[in-house]
């Protein structure tokens, strides 16, 4: 019976971890929350799940990424905003001041902004578009290091001075323009950037180390001069949406032209315009096309006819709670658990009475066996 006991013990133990597992995978956004660090206000709101800091002068730096107050919902906020009190501007982002924010999407520096620090932005891994300041003069190492889903930056002329590793792992950025004078590129500055096809800089006296390309898509002889112009092609549908965008679709020479064609997208039909004519003054060229989808698709869009299937939850007020997943896979889980302890029980029980059936045989062949000795020695 010992081992019974054991049996269940396990269970409960394995019951207790899977709902613990359970409960985690079902884990809720992070609630609102606000409060103070230093010279800022923070407040997070779970409803808009943005993340609004207030003050003036210095975000303040953190030894690591533990150490922010905000580190508990960072993994859900998706907004930034960097708000200035009384006229005084923020003047810089400390170190792993948002590190990690996983979800966050956008991101625009306030003016007055003059330094970005170490790992500020680092593992943004949403954040597909930057858009930097003319005050900046600064890119700490590692600044935005592992944000893997920016495909453009321009670094404004006022940025001189760029860290270690400050794009490293952005491994779908294609194009990126300095528009200032930075007199070295340093260690690791586009590792593993491999879908990297084109970087425009003033090239005059620049330095450039043995490992800043390392894994990239490009090494420093496809630097381009800042008298090219990039072409890129966005797609909207006619509401305004982005379908598609192409960051780098023609690489330009000052004074040249050409003709950008709308592409094919498949389910949309390109509007009036299909093509337009550009022409590189040393700036960037942005060619809009609108498409309309077609009928078909919207057809597999149409919302489903109801079902006639009775629906599980309270349907009261219109609302259909139902089951949640977390819930039904709970209840598999304890049932199966279950079936496991009665059929682990039933074989032990099984078990010992096959023991206690030998242990007799064994003994009633032992009284016979001794019997017999006794009678043959009379």
């Amino acid at each position: 019976m010992k081992n019974f006991f054991k049996i269940i013990a396990l269970a409960l133990a394995v019951i207790m971890m899977l709902a613990l597992f359970v409960g985690c995978a079902n884990k809720t956004a992070a609630e609102d929350a606000e409060g103070e660090w230093e010279n800022v206000s923070w407040s997070y709101k779970k409803e808009s799940k943005t993340l609004t800091i207030t003050g003036g002068g210095a975000v303040p730096s953190a030894e690591d990424s533990l150490s922010v107050p905000w580190k508990s919902i960072r993994g859900s906020v998706e907004k930034l905003k960097v708000v200035t009190t009384d006229d005084a501007p923020f003047t810089s982002i400390g170190d792993y001041a948002f590190y990690g924010m996983t979800a966050l999407k956008t991101l625009e520096l306030p003016a007055g902004v003059t330094s970005i620090g170490k790992c500020s932005f680092a593992f943004c891994a949403a954040l597909d578009e930057i858009r930097l300041p003319d005050t900046l003069t600064t890119i700490g190492e590692s600044a935005f290091e592992g944000c893997k889903s920016v495909l453009a930056l321009e670094v404004p002329a006022s940025v001189t001075s760029v860290g270690e590793r400050a794009f490293a792992f952005c491994r779908r950025l294609e194009i990126i323009t300095f528009r200032g004078k930075v007199e070295r590129i340093g260690k690791w500055t586009f590792k593993e950037c491999e879908n990297l096809d084109l970087l425009r800089m003033d090239t005059t006296g620049v330095s450039f180390d043995a490992s800043a390309f390392e894994g990239a898509g490009i090494d420093s002889t496809g630097v381009k001069s800042l008298n090219t112009s990039i072409v890129s092609i966005v797609c909207k549908d006619s509401e305004g949406n982005e379908i598609q965008r192409d960051p780098s679709a023609k690489t330009l020479e000052l004074g040249e032209k050409f003709t950008v064609t709308a592409p094919v997208i498949e389910g949309y039909t390109v509007g009036e315009k299909t093509s337009e004519e550009v022409e590189a003054k040393g700036e960037a060229i942005v060619v809009e096309f609108t498409y309309t989808k077609n009928a078909t698709e919207e057809a597999t869009d149409a919302p489903t006819p109801e079902v006639t299937e009775p629906v599980t939850g309270d349907m009261s007020e219109g609302k259909d709670d139902g089951i949640k997943p977390g819930t039904v896979i709970m209840v598999i889980v304890f049932v199966v658990v279950i079936v496991g302890i009665a059929v682990g029980a039933f074989l032990l029980m099984k078990a010992d009475k096959k023991t206690t059936k030998d242990s007799r045989t064994v003994r009633k062949n032992k009284d016979g066996y001794n019997k017999n000795s006794k009678n043959k020695k009379k």
